[in-house]
C-alpha cells in the first residue's frame, strides 16, 4: 500500500491533475448509484417479467435488496433475500411479526431440509444465534473472471453490476432457479405455514 501511495502521489506532479482526480472522486458515488440502478432494472426484468416462476414472486425496494418469495404468503415471511452488507449476501429472512421463529428453526433441524439448506452453498452458515432473524446466510463467491473473484466488496462489484450486468444476473439466477424446484417450493411453503402466526 505504502508502495501504491507514492507511486500515485508522482501521478499528481501537476495541480491540473489532482484538480481532475478531485473531481471524478466527487462523482464516484454517483456513478456507482447508476450502475446499481441499471443492475436493479435488469434484475426486476429478469426475475418479474422474462422469467416468473408459478408460486413465486419477487420484490426490490431498493437497489441493493432483493427479495424471492412465495405468492401464498408475501415478502413479509419466511424469504430468500439478496441483500448487500459491503459485500453482497443471500439470507433466509424471518419476519417475526408474522413467523416464529423458534418453530423455523426446529424444523430446519429435519432431514428433509438438509439438502435444502445446502443449496445456499458452500460458505452457508447458520446463525449462532437462534434469536436471530437471519437463521442462514452465505456471502455470495462470485465468479466473474476477475482478480477480485471471490467476495467482490460493494465498490468493486459496482462496475460489473452496470458493465457486465447479465453476467451477474444469471450467476444470480442459478441459485435461485435451484430453490424454485418442484421439492424444494414444497418445503418453502411447509416453512412458512407451519410457523405462521397469523394470516398476513
Amino acid at each position: 500500500m505504502k508502495e501504491l501511495i507514492n507511486e500515485s502521489i508522482k501521478l499528481f506532479n501537476k495541480p491540473e491533475k489532482w484538480n481532475a482526480f478531485l473531481e471524478l472522486s466527487k462523482i464516484g458515488e454517483e456513478i456507482k448509484s447508476r450502475w446499481f440502478e441499471k443492475f436493479q432494472t435488469e434484475m426486476i426484468k429478469y426475475f418479474k417479467i422474462d422469467n416468473a416462476v408459478p408460486r413465486w414472486s419477487f420484490a426490490s425496494d431498493r437497489v441493493l435488496s432483493y427479495c424471492w418469495f412465495l405468492d401464498e404468503f408475501s415478502k413479509h415471511s419466511v424469504a430468500l433475500w439478496l441483500e448487500s452488507f459491503q459485500s453482497f449476501q443471500f439470507s433466509l429472512v424471518v419476519n417475526q411479526e408474522y413467523h416464529d421463529l423458534n418453530i423455523v428453526n426446529e424444523i430446519l433441524k429435519k432431514e428433509n431440509f438438509k439438502q435444502w439448506i445446502l443449496t445456499f452453498g458452500p460458505r452457508a452458515e447458520r446463525n449462532p444465534n437462534p434469536n436471530h432473524p437471519y437463521p442462514i446466510f452465505e456471502k455470495i463467491n462470485w465468479e466473474l473472471g476477475s482478480p477480485f473473484d471471490g467476495i467482490f466488496d460493494e465498490s468493486h462489484l459496482a462496475w460489473y453490476a452496470g458493465n457486465e450486468t447479465e453476467k451477474l444476473v444469471v450467476q444470480i439466477a442459478t441459485k435461485i432457479h435451484e430453490f424454485q424446484n418442484e421439492e424444494f417450493t414444497t418445503l418453502w411453503y411447509e416453512l412458512n405455514k407451519q410457523s405462521l402466526r397469523k394470516k398476513l
